[in-house]
């Protein structure tokens, strides 16, 4: 039976810590591709006014419907600088939260490795052990013989 590894403790927490961090991630991803489709939805929606600007413009000219067309387009600007601005603050976040990631699982893993040289050393003198014994048996065994 493998003896206790020492460390179980920390590696616990350092593997909940990964995990945690991995939520993190799934929702710093989720935040920028919600600020993706907005910003999607918000130049979709600016080409739809320019279109129908310029099928106004094509024949008798309703300056009242030019105008609100155009005030539209000033408003979108500012929202399209803002979402733009959303969306690498998202991507900003989403590279961080990922080194975050990286350095939890080496963190882990550093202990996974100590664990498992642990085994290897265990595993090595529980072998040494049994061929030590089976060499007793074998030199007891030799004795009786020459008793015999």
């Amino acid at each position: 039976m493998t003896p206790k590894f020492s460390l179980q403790n920390v590696l616990d927490v350092r593997h909940t810590r990964v995990e945690a961090v991995e939520i993190q991630l799934g929702r710093a991803m989720a935040a920028e591709e919600a600020a993706q489709r907005s910003l999607d939805a918000l130049l979709a929606r600016k080409e739809q006014i320019m279109t129908r600007l310029t099928s106004i413009m094509q024949g008798d000219l309703d300056l009242v419907e030019v105008g609100l067309l155009r005030a539209d387009l000033e408003t979108m600007d500012p929202s399209i600088a803002a979402a733009k601005d959303a969306l690498m603050a998202a991507h900003h976040q989403v590279l961080h939260v990922r080194a975050q990631l990286v350095e939890a699982k080496q963190a882990e893993e550093v202990l996974k490795i100590l664990k498992r040289k642990r085994i290897e050393i265990f595993d090595a003198e529980q072998l040494q052990k049994e061929a030590r014994a089976q060499d007793d048996i074998y030199i007891a065994r030799a004795f009786q013989d020459l008793r015999e």
